[in-house]
C-alpha cells in the first residue's frame, strides 16, 4: 500500500482532491484541520460582514460506504490493475454472523462498509470523499473522516441552498445518511453590530460549535473552551488527588499529568492559542500554578505562555522543513531579491497580512 495506494492518493488526479481531507494522511492531524478552517475564514472576514459555517455528520458512515462508489473513484488513480483488482475482490464477497448465547446466525453479504479496522479502509474513504466539492468555487470544503464543513461567505449566501441540495445528493449516492442531529451552521462575523442573517430550513444555527474537540465561539473568544478544558483538568486534578491517597509516588503523578491533563491543556493549542485574550491565558497560567502547588508540576517547567510557543515552534518547523505537510501551501511564496536578508526575517517569504490570531502569520512575523 505504502508503494502504490498512498503516492497515488498523494498525487490524486483532478477532479478529485485530497488537500481539503485531514485525515488519515501523513503530517495531517485535527489542529491542521482547525488552522486551515481558521485560517480561511478569518481570510473570508476581511471582505465579508460574516461567514456560514455548515457542519455535516453522517450516521455510521464507515458501516454503510457505498462499494460502487468507492470502486468509482478508485478507478480514476493512477493504480495498476492489479492493485485495483485486489482492492475490490478485498470489499468483495464479504459476510457477516451473529453469535449471542453460543447461537451463530446465518451468514448475510456485506455490499458495504469499507472494513473498518483495517489498514486499507481509512484510505479508501479519503478516496470516496475526495469528489465532495463545493457547486461555486467561492465556497471551501474542509474534511477530517467523516465530518465536513462547509464555509460559505456572505457575498455568496445565495449559492448555500444549492450547496445542500448538492451534498444531499451526493451522500446518497455514497449510501450515506446524514445525521440530522448534527448538521448545524454557526455565523463567524466581523462585527458585533452585524446583523444575523436569514435561517437556513432544516440546519440548526448554534452560537458555539464543537469542532474536532475544540469549543468556538462566533467571535473566536474561545471563552467557552477555556471554560470547558480548565473544568474538565480541574477534575482530573481530583483524580490524581485520589492516586495520591492511595500511594501513587510523586514522579509518577507528575507523569500521569503530564501525559494527559497537560495534553488536554494544549490539545490544538497552535489553532487557537493566538485568539485568546490576557483573561484566558491567566486562566491557563492559574491552573499550572494550582498544579505546582499541588505538587503534580515542577515550578522549573515551563510556563502556559512557554508551552505554547514551544507547541507553536515545532509545528511550523515541521511545516517548513515537508514540502509535503499537509499546512505547507498555507506558505506564502518565496521572495525572490538580489540581496541578502537578515535570517529569519519572515522567512524568506512575502508576508500576508498581519494576523497575530493565525498560525501561519503569527509565525512568519514573530521574530520580526
Amino acid at each position: 500500500m505504502r508503494k502504490t495506494l498512498q503516492p497515488a492518493i498523494a498525487n490524486i488526479p483532478s477532479p478529485l482532491v485530497i488537500s481539503n481531507q485531514f485525515a488519515y494522511r501523513p503530517t495531517s492531524s485535527t489542529t491542521a484541520a482547525l488552522i486551515s478552517i481558521f485560517s480561511k475564514v478569518t481570510d473570508l472576514l476581511r471582505t465579508n460582514a460574516y461567514v456560514h459555517c455548515i457542519t455535516f455528520d453522517y450516521s455510521k458512515a464507515f458501516d454503510t460506504l457505498s462499494h460502487k462508489s468507492v470502486a468509482e473513484k478508485l478507478a480514476l488513480l493512477p493504480l495498476p490493475d492489479s492493485v485495483y483488482n485486489w482492492i475490490i475482490h478485498y470489499l468483495s464477497d464479504r459476510t457477516h454472523s451473529t453469535s449471542i448465547s453460543g447461537v451463530v446466525s446465518s451468514l448475510l453479504t456485506i455490499n458495504a462498509s469499507i472494513v473498518q479496522g483495517s489498514v486499507l479502509g481509512p484510505n479508501l474513504f479519503n478516496i470516496n470523499s475526495s469528489d465532495l466539492r463545493p457547486t461555486d468555487s467561492r465556497n471551501f470544503y474542509f474534511k477530517y473522516a467523516d465530518d465536513a464543513y462547509l464555509l460559505v461567505p456572505s457575498s455568496n449566501a445565495q449559492s448555500i441552498p444549492a450547496e445542500l441540495s448538492h451534498h444531499a445528493v451526493w451522500a446518497g449516492e455514497c449510501n450515506l445518511k446524514l445525521n440530522p442531529n448534527k448538521t448545524s451552521e454557526i455565523i463567524f462575523s466581523s462585527s458585533r453590530s452585524c446583523p444575523a442573517p436569514p435561517l437556513i430550513t432544516g440546519v440548526q444555527r448554534v452560537t458555539s460549535l464543537k469542532i474536532l474537540g475544540v469549543l468556538v465561539d462566533s467571535k473566536f473568544s474561545f471563552l467557552e473552551h477555556t471554560n470547558t478544558t480548565i473544568l474538565a483538568c480541574n477534575r482530573s486534578l481530583f483524580a490524581l488527588r485520589t492516586l495520591k491517597m492511595h500511594g501513587l509516588q510523586d514522579v509518577y503523578l507528575k507523569q500521569v499529568f503530564k501525559s494527559i491533563i497537560l495534553q488536554k491543556l494544549l490539545y490544538a493549542s497552535p489553532a487557537w492559542c493566538g485568539y485568546l485574550n490576557q483573561s484566558n491565558l491567566d486562566r491557563y497560567e492559574g491552573f499550572l500554578r494550582r498544579a505546582i502547588k499541588f505538587g503534580y508540576y515542577d515550578s522549573c517547567q515551563p510556563n502556559f505562555v512557554a508551552l505554547l510557543l514551544k507547541a507553536d515552534t515545532n509545528l511550523f518547523q515541521n511545516i517548513l522543513s515537508n514540502d509535503s505537510h499537509a499546512l505547507h501551501s498555507l506558505l506564502p511564496e518565496r521572495k525572490i531579491t538580489k540581496y541578502n536578508l537578515r535570517k529569519n526575517s519572515g522567512y524568506g517569504r512575502i508576508l500576508p497580512h498581519k494576523d497575530d490570531r493565525n498560525f501561519i502569520s503569527r509565525m512568519l512575523f514573530r521574530d520580526m
